[in-house]
């Protein structure tokens, strides 16, 4: 069967979803040390494909989240392991969602300080609702929220990249949460330009 054509034009900066479990190892040989494995349906960006002209691309170095290693994109008999992703379907959070809301997930810890083993504020069922404030420069995924009972940082996504927050979320989603799950009132300005900011996040996907 012939190469699959998303995969024949994989390239760096490109992103791609894990159609199995997937082992993540340390070097492009398949004998190298193993990192860890990765779950299916977990967007990876793609760091380096090795050039080839004869033989369909096997392997690919990748990142994870916090994670850089090689996983084989294709088996010898040009089964897929992942699917190339449209550029539309990538969504990653940015500065330009600060003072945006999202949605937990799954319950996600809050902490007073941005290390991951700063005191714990308040752990946050999932459904409630944040507002993203600040970014951190040094940790990825993590992020200053403001919530109704609780201020300071989480993570935004797993160690594997995969996202804990869903949105951001425009004024009528916020309001339809109730009160209970959503954080303290803002201003009438930062709530405006919050939904703007949404809006053309959203226009941006």
């Amino acid at each position: 069967p012939p190469e699959r054509e998303d995969l024949r034009r994989l390239a760096p900066e490109d992103s791609c979803e894990t159609l199995t479990m997937l082992t993540l190892r340390q070097e492009e040989s398949i004998c190298s040390n193993v990192l860890t494995e990765l779950p299916a349906g977990l967007t990876l960006r793609v760091l380096e494909v090795p050039a080839t002209d004869r033989q369909p691309r096997r392997r690919a170095k990748v990142q994870a989240g916090m994670w850089l290693g090689w996983i084989t994109v294709q088996t010898s008999a040009y089964e897929p392991l992942v699917r190339r992703k449209l550029a539309e379907e990538s969504f990653e959070i940015t500065e330009r969602m600060l003072g945006c809301s999202f949605r937990l997930l799954q319950v996600t810890q809050v902490r007073r300080g941005e290390r991951f083993d700063s005191e714990l504020v308040k752990e946050l069922a999932p459904d409630a609702v944040v507002r993203l404030c600040e970014l951190s420069a040094d940790l990825p995924h993590r992020g200053r929220v403001i919530h109704a009972l609780a201020e300071g940082w989480m993570s935004l996504a797993t160690p594997h990249g995969q996202l804990r927050v869903k949105g951001p979320l425009l004024s009528s989603e916020v309001s339809a949460a109730g009160p209970a799950k959503v954080e303290g009132a803002a201003a009438g300005a930062e709530a405006a330009a919050a939904e703007a900011a949404a809006a053309e996040a959203a226009a941006a996907e």
